[in-house]
């Protein structure tokens, strides 16, 4: 199933996977999604527990911007991650070792 709206993964898709995800009680990320047209979520996971809401968070690790369409292309799997940001399609600010970590859950 395509993921057709960043609202649905952030509201919906990603909630839903996290319940299915033993999220280890040592792993730390706060991840700030700069989305355009104003699309802005974040993603705190901290002592086992997953956050994921729409807004700002005052100080993450790691901030991802992307334009809408390149989004939905990386989360469904239509574009290569690691491409998008050495072509700038994705522009990352922060610690880039938190994108590993990110991985690790294998929900995106």
């Amino acid at each position: 199933m395509a993921i057709e709206s960043v609202d649905q993964l952030f509201e919906s898709i990603l909630p839903e996977k996290l319940k299915q995800i033993n999220i280890p009680e040592n792993l730390n990320i706060k991840v700030q999604f700069k989305i355009e047209k104003d699309q802005n979520w974040y993603l705190l996971v901290n002592k086992g527990q997953c956050d994921i809401s729409r807004g700002f968070y005052q100080d993450p690790e790691l901030t991802v911007e992307v334009s809408e369409r390149n989004f939905l292309k990386l989360v469904n799997r239509e574009m290569n991650p690691q491409m998008a940001v050495f072509t700038g399609k994705v522009r990352l600010k922060g610690d880039l070792r938190i994108l590993t970590k990110i991985q690790s859950l294998d929900f995106f």
